[in-house]
């Protein structure tokens, strides 16, 4: 049997990149659930998913939903004159995550501003909002120039994917 890493909303990874732009564009908090697969090297010795994995479990949720909004992978993390690393970050537990299952991972866009942008990642165990849920982490990016490495506006083609005017 072959297992499949991680899947977004029943279409595979590299699948999903061949929508066009227009087929889902984000409202602002609207982007879809996507599902990842917890694999074995995540857990710790107690057989729990180790706390620091949640935050790179939530940058791949990141990176899978940038199409829903019409962002290609390349706009947030290959630009050639900004970056977006991150400022600030916070996690709350609220139950334990087991190896060998996927879980679902919701990024919401909170918050906009002029040159940064807050993510809130909802972990449960199934898609569902009446799911337990798992963990919430918080994650701000700020915009950066890339050559000064100074605060930067964000982008207008990043901007307008996450807020609907």
């Amino acid at each position: 049997m072959v297992s499949r890493p991680w899947r977004v909303n029943k279409i595979s990874f590299f699948e999903s990149f061949s929508y066009s732009k227009s087929r889902i564009r984000c409202r602002y908090g609207a982007m879809e659930a996507v599902e990842l697969f917890v694999h074995f090297d995540d857990g710790d010795p107690a057989g729990i998913v180790f706390f620091g994995h949640y935050f790179r479990m939530a940058h791949r949720a990141l990176e899978l939903s940038l199409p829903q909004v019409g962002l290609e992978w390349k706009d947030f993390f290959q630009s050639a004159t900004v970056g977006f690393p991150v400022r600030h970050s916070e996690a709350q537990y609220h139950r334990p995550l087991l190896p060998g299952a996927p879980v679902s991972v919701k990024v919401i866009p909170e918050k906009v501003g002029e040159s940064s942008l807050t993510f809130r990642y909802e972990f449960r165990k199934e898609s569902s909002v009446d799911s337990d849920l798992l963990a919430e982490l918080r994650v701000v990016h700020v915009c950066v120039d890339v050559k000064s490495l100074k605060k930067a506006p964000l982008p207008e083609k990043i901007k307008s994917a996450f807020v609907v005017s």
